[in-house]
């Protein structure tokens, strides 16, 4: 550690070169695409982007028309939605609020992602020089975690996890702290302003930052003695009062947290999203060598999508890893960054070890997946702080090795130039799909202020978030995207089929029903999908309005009025049992056809016309949205396939009050029930939010609950 040097100064001409060195390439990168077209191109893919623009917009909206910035009624409409609950960027977004104002969410947004891996590499510019004092190392260090394979992933769209700069500050005051070079109430003060602002930003990065920094005190402890181990525990408190300081000042998010309920369990598959062995040594897409065809072939397997395929480091930099352990594994600094390398890159691959995307053995990821917050932390993104360690341990290598410099340099610069981003400026960014019709205005001629519309695309599958945005948040919409659904919008059928394209019956009277219920008075289309979707508007009864690049359907609310009141309990039950009923005679009908269930899938089962016509309302889902292929049995909420013996497994996702009628049915005509796969159904199961069921029967109780869903004058009668 630094002691005997003096401190270098945070800022001085050395360190703004830096930023400026950083933010050059940044632009260089991620930005050439950008020029003349900050406000018409937004860097990032996918819906994520228009999710943080909308954040942008909302902060400025909701303070200039004093509204409570955490509680917003303009998305989920009319119940609203806590925005505690979801990543809504409140210092990123007061920091950018004049640009917004005066240019447009858009370009603030680009600017912040521009900005983002120049800060990220300029904080461990700070952290290297202060640990190295030296300027040169530390510039590599810097480039090594602000333009790491992470950040490059986030970059695809993700800015809340862009913006880190505050990590290495983090780290680097606790250095200084542990140094003696920095007072004990100053520190407690800088640290708590650190982890705020970090906290502002991204909650999931405060909650990781937090668990790794608590196992390098313990490493630490562990492996020191004397005075270094003394040093290191005087470290806990005063970094406990750091976070009690900044509890106190995020007391009001956290009020808005935690008192009016927040999501319990994970959001998204661990698994999923997790690293894979062979990533890293070979890279994807995202950096210049990922189009390669020998990596591409292999990095197009690696499980969840190609933003969080992180794991990336590139020969050279392990090989630095590995020299600076031979030489300095010994020494507690080296061996506290080694362990805490390998520990960081063991639990970045999850629960499960995936191979070129194939599972296999449990890791010991399994456990994290069981801790509060913890669970919804995607292990990917652990590394994160694999590249703070190596930016931390290849500058101290180049500043301390007695290797010959031509040699040291030349290895630091391969490692760099293994790292680099993908070239093609054009694959950074997208156009901003916005029509004329919220762009120019227009929409002020047919809606009213804060009037409750439905815009299709819904949710993530669209751009909604964005139009809603550039309209300064005029109307409100009865949807949105926040990662998180509110509950009295998930359990509505028809937000299943809009938002991820679930089989649905009856989908005309189920849009109905839902369009009563949340006052909506309006649904938008984009031309783009205006055909895929007429057929189930049509049974509105109204004559859609061509205007700006879309078709506007206005509600008159007597159209609906005998829709109100209508449950999605009864709702669901009713969509559940055609659902199942339908499954079981596919299920039957497939195995009188070919004498066997192997093959049989809900995909294999629609291209045969075994599942009623009319189910899938709106185009089908693109890839980016829906990885499930069609060899699978569980597939756009349903379950269909062969299972032990030959018996058949027939299944669908719901809330338990919905398809416990299903279970009550069949407890005494099927072989087996599991509810919620793939634990075993009990009555104390957990019954809360939507689960999977899967109903098994051998061939014979298949037969049976066939015939005599067919004799019934309810069954789907376009069914093959």
């Amino acid at each position: 550690m630094h002691e005997s040097r003096s401190t270098p100064p945070l800022i001085d001409r050395y360190s703004l070169a830096s930023l400026l060195i950083y933010f050059a390439l940044s632009l260089f990168f991620f930005g050439r695409s950008l020029a003349g077209h900050l406000s018409t191109l937004h860097l990032g893919t996918g819906p994520d982007p228009s999710v943080m623009i909308w954040m942008l917009v909302w902060w400025s909206h909701a303070i200039a028309h004093r509204l409570n910035v955490f509680m917003t009624h303009a998305i989920w409409a009319p119940s609203g939605f806590n925005l505690a609950w979801a990543t809504c960027i409140p210092l990123a977004a007061w920091i950018a609020l004049p640009i917004t104002r005066i240019f447009g969410p858009v370009v603030s947004y680009n600017l912040l992602c521009l900005l983002a891996p120049a800060l990220a590499s300029w904080t461990a510019f700070i952290l290297c020089r202060y640990l190295t004092d030296s300027y040169w190392p530390a510039l590599i260090g810097g480039y090594i975690f602000g333009f790491s394979s992470y950040m490059l992933g986030q970059m695809y769209g993700n800015l809340p996890h862009l913006l880190v700069f505050p990590v290495p500050l983090a780290v680097y005051l606790v250095a200084r702290k542990f140094a003696a070079d920095i007072r004990t109430a100053t520190f407690v003060m800088l640290l708590a302003l650190v982890l705020a602002a970090q906290f502002l930003l991204t909650i999931e990065i405060v909650a990781t930052m937090t668990m790794f920094g608590a196992m390098a005190l313990a490493l630490a402890i562990s492996f020191t003695s004397g005075d270094v181990r003394s040093r290191v525990w005087r470290l806990i408190g005063p970094i406990l009062a750091s976070y009690a300081v900044a509890i106190a000042l995020l007391s009001p998010y956290l009020y808005y947290l935690f008192a009016f309920g927040f999501p319990h369990g994970p959001m998204w598959s661990l698994a999923t999203f997790s690293g894979d062995l062979l990533n890293f040594v070979v890279p994807t897409d995202l950096n210049v060598l990922g189009r390669i065809g020998a990596f591409e072939s292999i990095s197009n397997n690696f499980a969840g999508n190609i933003y969080e395929a992180a794991g990336y480091l590139g020969l050279p930099l392990i090989l630095i890893a590995i020299i600076f352990a031979r030489y300095h594994w010994r020494e507690p600094l080296g061996k506290l960054l080694i362990d805490s390398l390998v520990i960081i890159c063991v639990l970045s691959l999850g629960p499960l070890l995936h191979v070129a995307g194939k599972p296999s053995i449990g890791l010991p990821g399994k456990l994290l997946a069981r801790l509060p917050i913890l669970e919804n932390a995607l292990p990917a993104r652990f590394m994160l702080y694999a590249f703070l360690d190596l930016a931390i341990l290849t500058s101290i290598w180049l500043a301390t090795s007695s290797a010959k410099t031509i040699s040291k340099y030349v290895t630091a610069i391969l490692a760099v130039l293994l790292l680099m981003p993908n070239l093609s400026a054009s694959s950074w960014s997208a156009p901003v799909d916005t029509p004329s019709f919220f762009l120019d205005g227009l929409y002020k001629n047919y809606l009213a202020p804060d009037e409750i519309v439905v815009i299709l695309p819904y949710g993530l599958r669209g751009n909604s978030l964005l139009w809603q945005a550039q309209t300064d948040i005029y109307f409100r919409m009865a949807g949105g995207y926040t990662g998180v659904m509110p509950p009295d919008f998930e359990s509505w059928p028809i937000v299943d089929a809009m938002y991820a394209g679930v089989y649905l019956p009856d989908p005309e009277n189920q849009l109905k029903a839902f369009l009563a219920n949340h006052e909506v008075s309006a649904v938008i289309v984009s031309d783009n999908e205006k055909n895929a979707w007429r057929p189930l508007l049509s049974t509105l009864g109204i004559t859609p309005v061509d205007v700006g690049g879309v078709a506007l359907y206005k509600i008159p609310p007597l159209n609906l009025a005998a829709y109100k009141g209508q449950t999605p309990l009864d709702l669901e039950r009713q969509a559940d049992s055609t659902r199942f009923d339908a499954l079981v005679v596919a299920a039957n009908k497939y195995l009188q056809r070919t004498g066997s269930l192997d093959g049989l899938t809900p995909h294999v089962a629609d291209s045969l016309g075994l599942i009623p016509s009319g189910w899938l309302v709106g185009p089908p889902l693109p890839p980016y949205y829906w990885s499930q292929g069609s060899e699978l049995r569980r597939d756009k909420g349903l379950w269909l396939g062969p299972w032990r013996d030959g018996q058949a497994s027939i299944g669908l996702e719901g809330s338990y009050d919905a398809i416990k009628p299903l279970i009550d049915k069949y407890r005494g005509v099927a072989s087996e029930i599991y509810f919620p796969y793939p634990d075993q159904f009990s009555e104390t199961s957990d019954k809360d939010g939507s689960a999977l069921l899967v109903i098994v029967f051998d061939r014979a109780q298949l037969s049976r609950a066939a015939a005599q869903i067919e004799a019934s004058p309810s069954r789907p009668r376009d069914a093959t």
